[in-house]
């Protein structure tokens, strides 16, 4: 089962809801580390209770969709410093899908 925990520590099982702001989510440039959680713990967080559910039930896998939608400000306002920050912070929960593909090597993953 995939264990991998997040900086900070969920525990919840299906289904679940998760609202991290009143609006969107500050870039990962501003991002206050107290107050909202990165996008690679957010991806981490939803896949702990789907591997619960994947290993306890035998299901044909799930669907589960990761966005990094601050990059489309930051493009649209010519900000190549955020930019970037939300291209390595994608990456960083790219690399929490692949952590996970690990112990999982029958799913894949369309990036």
């Amino acid at each position: 089962q995939y264990n991998k925990q997040p900086s900070w520590s969920p525990s919840f099982a299906l289904p679940v809801f998760a609202l991290m702001s009143d609006s969107h989510m500050s870039p990962e440039i501003d991002r206050d580390p107290t107050q909202q959680p990165s996008l690679a713990d957010m991806t981490r967080a939803a896949l702990q209770p789907l591997s619960r559910t994947v290993a306890s039930s035998g299901s044909n896998g799930f669907m589960m969709l990761v966005e990094g939608s601050q990059i489309d400000f930051a493009g649209h306002n010519n900000d190549p410093a955020m930019l970037v920050q939300e291209v390595l912070a994608f990456d960083d929960a790219i690399g929490a899908v692949i952590d996970f593909m690990k112990y999982y090597p029958m799913y894949s993953a369309l990036i």
